[in-house]
């Protein structure tokens, strides 16, 4: 099969862990194909870039016919140019005759370095004297699809050296930018509520009605944990990975999540230049992204803080002072964490969950003896919160959970065993307010991005889909199969899961052997001469595969009778 083709327009770094060496690093590691077209070559040292000396305009334009001769870029990642404005022009025209995303990672602390005009790192340039290389840098922002620089390049970027993150990246979208990431690696800072036990990424995006993410949250904030050490080369990795998911056709915000993830997976892997004094100085290196959940990033909105992850913090090479700082930013997160997961209640697996937006299709769905009912009413009626009460009742004597749908408003009044919320449900649902009522929280998630902003509320369960091309509606959202939902059924395995779209009899033991524990159904448990026949085949495949003690007893009751 055809690999995936990526193009790197980028300098060559001698210490070889940013620039071109980066993204072909981030290319191998993922099975993406690389063509380099080399800007320039530098003479680097853990001080700083001592030389640079740009490519020829002959050995560019050689360089960019050979590439083109293997085929079209799937994506194109731009790292960092000397401010050459013959170079940076040939750029510009070259970048005109590109369709394919361009990702542009403005590495400009080795422009000021080299141009005497200083950059500092958290606070932005010094005002005593811009660059003239802005201006001819500047003129590449209308290019990029995905724009990557750090708090300080930003400010430079868009000549504020005060505005904060978020302001800088809307001013950049402004300038042209589609997307803009503004990596938070140097500026700790920045980051929100636990006072630095965050890093965090700040990204504002164009909306893309075919990704209802971006219309979902256009704007939205990436938090990983620190790591308490400095690598050289971890914004030229995030770029070249950014580009390789881009190129193999990950959605927008997965790749700048699995991004983000990839740029701390370097810094962690960072090796030691192991020379004489200078032992401490490290070099970035690409590594696998990791399977444990816990160690991916969180998304929230760009003025919330993630509740769930508690902060863990390395105790070597601070001093005692910083030390008690960083023991009580923790206690206090330990406190907040604490009283979250006291509000929440326990609920095991979900099992055999069936949805239903009438009390007749209920009382049957009772009699079959599923394991949980969803109340999934689209459309009010007069009698649409009578109707949700008496759903409720009809439930608890069962002794089977109920959760409403959507509803968060009506959850809290009727307090039902939870409430479950698309994505769009939760830009405005009180979520404090249902857990302070001990309401439980379902989410529903499509991509890894999503589940990445369910975990940041600490749910009560992650609903994957769709697994198959769902039999009661049209998404906008690509089928998972039955690999993915494994596969996040085992990272995520902190939250009880469930699993819903096109589920029927003939496919459920094959998803029910990902072990996920739950299934949810809306069309197959319809009223009908098959529906008694469809359920038993439902559980019948969950008992097989699932471990469950509470849902292996519930299966193996008779069904109620009709009085």
């Amino acid at each position: 099969m055809t690999k995936p083709m990526l193009w790197s327009l980028c300098a060559s770094d001698s210490r070889g862990g940013a620039g071109m060496q980066a993204v072909i690093a981030q290319g191998a590691l993922h099975n993406v194909e690389c063509r380099s077209i080399v800007t320039a070559l530098t003479a680097q040292s853990h001080q700083g870039v001592a030389m640079v000396e740009p490519v020829s305009h002959s050995m560019l334009e050689a360089q960019w016919l050979a590439a083109v001769h293997d085929g079209k870029p799937d994506a194109v990642v731009v790292g960092w140019l000397p401010a050459n404005e013959t170079l940076i022009d040939w750029v510009i025209d070259k970048l005109h005759t590109l369709t394919c995303p361009v990702i542009w990672d403005p590495v400009l602390s080795a422009t000021h370095t080299l141009s005497n005009t200083r950059l500092k790192s958290d606070t932005g340039y010094a005002v005593s004297g811009f660059d003239p290389a802005i201006d001819m840098l500047r003129a590449l922002i209308p290019f990029a699809t995905v724009i990557t620089p750090s708090l300080a390049e930003a400010r430079w970027l868009v000549k504020d050296e005060s505005c904060d993150a978020l302001v800088a990246a809307r001013r950049l979208q402004q300038l042209g930018a589609d997307t803009v990431m503004i990596t938070g690696g140097d500026s700790r800072s920045e980051t929100f509520d636990t006072e630095g036990a965050w890093v965090t990424d700040i990204v504002v995006s164009q909306c893309n009605n075919n990704q209802p993410e971006t219309v979902v949250l256009p704007e939205f904030a990436i938090h990983q944990r620190p790591i308490e050490h400095h690598a050289h080369g971890t914004g030229s990795q995030l770029a070249g990975a950014l580009a390789v998911f881009i190129a193999q056709g990950e959605r927008l915000y997965d790749a700048l999540l699995m991004a983000a993830l990839a740029a701390r997976e370097a810094l962690k892997n960072a090796c030691l230049e192991r020379d004489g004094d200078y032992a401490q100085y490290k070099n970035t290196v690409a590594g696998p992204l990791p399977e444990n959940g816990d160690e991916w990033p969180l998304v929230t909105a760009i003025d919330c803080s993630p509740e769930h992850c508690l902060p863990e913090y390395p105790t070597h090479n601070f001093s005692q002072t910083k030390n008690k700082q960083k023991a009580k930013v923790k206690q206090k997160a330990i406190e907040k964490q604490q009283a979250n997961d006291t509000v929440l209640p326990s609920i095991g697996e979900l099992g055999l969950y069936a949805l239903t937006d009438n009390l007749e299709h209920l009382d049957s769905l009772i009699r079959l003896k599923v394991d949980t009912i969803q109340w999934r009413v689209k459309e009010k009626t007069a009698n649409y919160k009578q109707n949700a009460r008496l759903a409720l009742q009809r439930c608890h004597n069962a002794g089977i959970p109920c959760w409403i749908n959507d509803d968060w408003q009506l959850a809290l009044e009727l307090h039902p065993n939870g409430v479950h919320l698309g994505q769009e449900d939760m830009v405005i649902a009180d979520l404090s307010a249902l857990k302070k009522a001990g309401v439980g929280i379902g989410i529903s998630t499509h991509t890894h991005w999503e589940i990445a902003r369910a975990r940041a509320v600490n749910p009560s369960y992650i609903a994957f889909g769709p697994v198959f091309p769902p039999l009661s509606k049209q998404l906008k959202y690509p089928p998972l199969g039955i690999s993915q939902v494994r596969q996040w059924h085992q990272r995520y395995s902190s939250w009880p899961h469930t699993c819903i779209g096109g589920i029927v009899p003939a496919n459920a033991e094959a998803v029910a052997a990902t072990q996920i524990g739950s299934l949810a159904i809306v069309t197959c448990l319809q009223l009908g001469p098959e529906q008694e026949n469809n359920a038993k085949a439902l559980q019948q495949a969950l008992k097989k595969f699932c471990t469950s003690p509470k849902y292996l007893s519930s299966v193996e009751r008779p069904l109620i009778k009709e009085k």
